[in-house]
């Protein structure tokens, strides 16, 4: 149906993670790719910022200054926050009116027929014309270019931050799908808390996140 759309429609495609939003268009491909997080002034309730830049005033500004992620393990936890940082990401992409586009969203395999409403009715919120929802791993296996319409069907796991999932995927559709919560945000706590314990090194979240991920890539070039 999305190929099907109109080629005059502009068509917006997001990846809801709990670490990363990436937002893409059918103009101009991956247009955002920051962290799912805003950080608000407590005293006027404002957000000052949002993506990269708000993840950066984590642990480095005033008390004043709280840095949200209102996505958990896969979750929209917060509605409100969720919306105000959507639409400073969106406007980051589109510096006027979004035209009503016709949007694509990716949600958890398990989520509940509630989770999707609510994913729905966000966008339709943030201007969106139609809403479609996809699930991660499909996405996934889209996005990797799997021969998903194959009968032999495929196995993918995906590696997120909040969750761990995998499914099989055949002619096109889940055919089955498992989801575990001990996924990347969880594994860089426990590094962490590690190095504390048993070296007295005191080492941040996301210090511990680029550790593991230069320890555990298949990137030559990361682990140099």
């Amino acid at each position: 149906m999305w190929s099907r759309l109109n080629s005059f429609q502009r068509l917006v495609g997001v990846d809801l993670g709990s670490q990363m939003t990436r937002i893409w268009t059918s103009q101009d491909g991956v247009v955002v790719d920051e962290p799912s997080c805003l950080a608000v002034d407590v005293k006027n309730k404002k957000v000052v910022a949002v993506g990269q830049e708000a993840a950066e005033m984590q642990g480095r500004v005033k008390a004043s200054v709280q840095v949200h992620w209102p996505i958990i393990q896969g979750k929209v936890s917060d509605l409100q926050l969720t919306k105000a940082m959507l639409q400073l990401l969106l406007q980051k992409v589109f510096k006027f009116n979004l035209l009503s586009p016709i949007m694509m969203v990716s949600v958890p395999a398990n989520s509940t027929k509630l989770m999707r409403q609510t994913v729905r009715k966000l966008f339709l919120s943030l201007g969106a014309k139609e809403v479609y929802l996809i699930t991660q791993p499909l996405a996934a296996a889209i996005g990797t270019g799997v021969p998903i319409a194959d009968a032999s069907g495929c196995f993918l796991v995906q590696l997120g931050a909040g969750l761990v999932e995998g499914a099989i995927i055949s002619l096109g559709s889940l055919v089955a799908a498992q989801t575990s919560k001990k996924a990347g945000q969880q594994l860089d706590k426990l590094i962490s808390l590690k190095l504390k314990q048993q070296h007295q090194l005191q080492l941040s979240l996301s210090m511990a996140e680029h550790l593991k991920q230069a320890i555990g890539s298949l990137d030559l070039q990361t682990n140099h």
